[in-house]
């Protein structure tokens, strides 16, 4: 749950990008990924319906993709290209599908296109069931321990109390170390396969301004290997600006992890690593700064997170471990 992002700007001289939109031999678009449901008469979420289509941009610049108006509902995406080659680009959904069925959708890039298809369900179909990796129901309890020491622990509880921020409402966790009093530990929110939480990441970075912001710290539905970027983190310090962000990766998926004799199965993986922008590219600075390997197990919640550090060192050992002692979950 550590992580941390910030809105990424490039002064954009005007220039727009070129470039063509992959597919298959049959027109379909490349990698061929449609997200969410899709419920007749249920409204799109721009953060769980979305598609993404890959590009081959021949030049950088502004670019904007959607695709034609179909059964009430379209895809549409606007940034910038900042250098040449494949991309991944995520293409967000608007509108109210107006009928069940089956439709074709046309993606634009460029002077491309490439199709989509998607299905609706008929109106009252229930949502699927998911499994929560980070459950915030209210009164739910995990407590925690470092380095094999059963009196350095941490007691993290949800609240009842929510938060509402830009029309996305979070969950408020609370955290002790005393018993005695509670600090708030942060504010999350999950949107389908995609967990949030809402931090100040100047403050979690040590910078000298506030950079409150939401980012993505887990992904549920997503195979291993697969990495994503919290925006850039604007970070102000006697010594200019840095721009930081974050990279998360799946590195395993679905595993049992034992802990203390007790197996915890069903449990997800990843790294939280950090990067530098120098001016010219990203550089991972993980001998500067160290990293976090953390484990979600379903149902659950965070059950380790493990701390490598060792200054200059690429691949540093292990500097601080924290694991799960007991839980509850409502």
């Amino acid at each position: 749950m550590n992580s941390c992002q910030k809105e990424i700007s490039f002064e954009n001289s005007g220039s727009f990008s070129a470039g063509s939109l992959q597919s298959d031999g049959a027109g379909a678009c490349l990698p061929k990924t449609v997200a969410g449901s899709y419920v007749e008469g249920v409204a799109l979420k721009a953060d769980s319906n979305y598609i993404e289509v890959q590009v081959n941009v021949a030049q950088a610049g502004s670019y904007t993709i959607n695709t034609d108006t179909v059964n009430g509902i379209y895809f549409r995406v606007t940034g910038v290209f900042t250098t040449a080659g494949i991309s991944t680009v995520r293409v967000r959904g608007n509108g109210t599908p107006l009928v069940s069925g089956i439709h074709n959708f046309i993606v634009s890039y460029d002077s491309t296109e490439c199709t989509i298809v998607l299905t609706t369900l008929p109106a009252g179909t229930p949502a699927p069931v998911l499994s929560d990796y980070f459950p915030r129901t209210a009164n739910s309890n995990w407590s925690y321990e470092f380095d094999d020491d059963p009196n350095d622990s941490l007691y993290v509880r949800t609240t009842s109390a929510t938060i509402t921020i830009s029309g996305n409402v979070y969950n408020i966790f609370e955290w002790t170390d005393s018993a005695d009093s509670f600090d708030e530990y942060g504010k999350f929110r999950k949107d389908e396969g995609n967990y949030y939480s809402y931090a100040d990441m100047g403050e979690y970075f040590g910078f000298d301004n506030s950079i409150p912001m939401e980012y993505i710290f887990l992904k549920d539905d997503v195979p291993v290997n697969t990495s994503w970027q919290t925006a850039t983190i604007n970070g102000a310090t006697t010594s200019g600006t840095v721009p930081i962000r974050i990279v998360f990766t799946i590195v395993e998926k679905d595993v049992t992890v034992n802990i203390g004799g007790t197996p915890y199965d069903s449990t997800i993986v990843l790294t939280e690593k950090y990067e530098v922008f120098t001016g010219a590219s990203w550089i991972d600075v993980t001998d500067i700064i160290g990293y976090y390997k953390i484990y979600y197990a379903k149902n659950i919640g965070m059950i380790k997170q493990d701390f490598y550090y060792e200054d200059g060192n690429p691949d540093p050992p292990l500097y601080y471990k924290g694991y799960i002692r007991r839980y509850q979950v409502f």
